[in-house]
């Protein structure tokens, strides 16, 4: 670069040779773009065994499911739901092996969990493929609008954590499965992700319980994809790389790309 400056400079023989030439070593290389990375969302019921698999509460088939996913898929990012603190116990040095580093937020407790010793704890969980967390956030969500009885009625969260050196911040939630609860949760996290964020790019990740129009609408102005009520949402443009079945969970795992660029 220094010598084809130079160069330009001594063949113009002028003073605008001169300032193309500092230009040009000013200007450097060009800057590299970041590269597309995967993020993987999981809803693992933790605490329930719904295809008779034998997951309620118990690490092994669950963890055997994640570190599948995370060997064939290479996420950057794995966002997983109603996890049991005992399945987290497992997953987590699990994912260790293959360069993840975790964070849980508690949301609420659950007998299917069967920890009771130490409090049958659940709730959510980002594992990010770095060396360390460099920021960790976690807020509570609305909840208690909806019918007494109601399906889901429960406490909630949003977490969100970011890798060291990272440009985004990775999030999960997972919202009720009915208004009034799930638009004022939904509001929440909008707003508490936006301030925690600033300019910092996001994504989001996790079981909305929405359809991909109304989560665009809850979250307007963000990239999205995803199958069925799983979804990705980014600052970033996204594009659906798998929805694939889980022996462990009624639920898919969904594997999105996110390309650095407006959505």
């Amino acid at each position: 670069m220094i010598v084809s400056a130079l160069l330009l400079a001594e063949f113009l023989g002028c003073r605008l040779g001169l300032l193309l030439a500092l230009v040009m070593l000013l200007q450097g290389a060009p800057e590299k773009l970041p590269e597309p990375y995967a993020v993987a969302t999981l809803n693992i019921h933790g605490s329930v065994d719904r295809n008779g698999n034998g997951n309620a509460g118990k690490p092994e088939a669950v963890t055997r499911d994640v570190v599948a996913l995370a060997k064939q898929y290479q996420p950057r990012v794995i966002a997983l739901q109603e996890l049991c603190l005992r399945q987290h116990r497992s997953i987590r040095p699990a994912l260790a092996k293959l360069g993840y580093v975790a964070t849980m937020a508690y949301v609420d407790v659950s007998g299917g969990c069967n920890d009771k010793a130490k409090g049958n704890k659940a709730g959510i969980a980002v594992y990010l493929k770095t060396s360390k967390i460099s920021w960790r956030k976690s807020a509570a969500l609305p909840w208690g609008k909806n019918a007494v009885g109601t399906t889901g009625r429960q406490p909630r969260r949003v977490l969100c954590a970011q890798g060291k050196g990272w440009r985004e911040i990775a999030c999960t939630t997972h919202l009720a499965p009915s208004d009034p609860d799930r638009a004022a949760q939904a509001a929440k996290a909008r707003s508490v992700i936006a301030g925690w964020a600033k300019k910092t790019p996001i994504v989001l990740a996790g079981d909305l319980n929405m359809s991909q129009a109304a989560a665009s609408a809850a979250f307007p102005g963000l990239g999205i994809a995803g199958y069925r009520i799983d979804w990705a949402l980014a600052n970033d443009r996204v594009a659906l790389v798998a929805a694939a079945p889980v022996p462990s969970s009624d639920h898919p795992v969904v594997v999105v790309s996110v390309t650095p660029g407006s959505p």
